[in-house]
């Protein structure tokens, strides 16, 4: 597995972030419409999401992920009374299928063992990769809709 480190999101960040949601997001891509059109569209849901997770979490960890020195990927967590929640991971894909993903997830899972709580997530329906990254990590379907998987891991492994 390859050196990762993390540290917290800085302002000069954006484009690099902006780079991995688009990375974690091929369905974009498939929309039919011009480069530019998709462009806007992909920076439009980018800041509604990051929008949204900063106003429903302002306490959250939003961190970049580097591999080997280099910025290669972001995790977002929340905690909250009831439940950590993994509120983003996105990996740049020359990094993924390298153990990344399961080394960020460990300490994040041994914390809510520690104090009793699950670890919730989602998963949009399409992306089957990283439904079966957290079906490895022990996490459950809970629920569903349309378009995600809602996933916990229980507090205690059984």
């Amino acid at each position: 597995m390859p050196a990762f480190a993390l540290r917290p999101v800085t302002p000069e960040d954006g484009d690099f972030l902006l780079a991995v949601f688009r990375a974690s997001h091929p369905e974009y891509e498939m929309l039919p419409v011009g480069e530019e059109q998709k462009r806007q569209l992909i920076g439009m849901q980018f800041q509604l999401q990051t929008s949204d997770y900063r106003a429903r979490y302002p306490e959250s960890r939003h961190e970049i992920i580097e591999v080997d020195g280099k910025p290669a990927g972001r995790i977002w967590v929340a905690g909250t009374d009831y439940e950590i929640r993994i509120l983003d991971v996105g990996l740049l894909p020359e990094v993924r299928n390298r153990g990344v993903g399961t080394a960020l997830a460990a300490p994040i899972l041994a914390e809510a063992r520690a104090c009793g709580k699950p670890v919730a997530s989602s998963v949009l329906k399409a992306n089957a990769g990283s439904l079966r990254w957290h079906q490895r990590l022990g996490f459950r379907l809970k629920s569903e809709d349309q378009f995600y998987f809602y996933l916990e891991c229980p507090a205690s492994v059984d």
